[in-house]
């Protein structure tokens, strides 16, 4: 079960990382991307999975990196049945602690997985 977890975290990030590559190439937007994952784990650890979404959240509409991951990570919890299929913000607020640490652990270990890709293939393409 393990093993099947970590591969499906593994193609999400693969995948995810890839679509911002090919869809914004040209652009700032995989910098960004790749600047953004790099400090997105240590933000969570340091000020918690709730403020590090609000922050996503909050800047959205002005910033395609922040949109991408922001929506990403909920379609990841949604695919993992960590959340309903509701707004991510929305849903985290309304966790009670022990969901609160099973999506923030399994947030974390998503991340892990894009980040790793992101410094391949983002640096590749600048």
């Amino acid at each position: 079960m393990m093993q099947s977890l970590n591969n499906e975290r593994a193609k999400f990030a693969f995948d995810a990382v890839q679509t911002v590559v090919k869809e914004h190439i040209g652009t700032a937007t995989p910098k960004k991307y790749h600047t953004l994952i790099r400090s997105l784990p240590a933000m969570i650890q340091m000020q918690g999975l709730g403020t590090t979404v609000a922050f996503l959240y909050s800047k959205k509409g002005a910033e395609k990196a922040h949109e991408i991951l922001y929506d990403s990570t909920g379609e990841w919890c949604k695919q993992q049945k960590l959340l309903k299929n509701t707004e991510l913000a929305k849903e985290i607020v309304q966790l009670d602690t022990q969901a609160y640490r099973m999506v923030t652990e399994e947030v974390l270990q998503m991340l892990l997985w894009k980040k790793r890709f992101a410094e391949g293939m983002i640096e590749d393409v600048e």
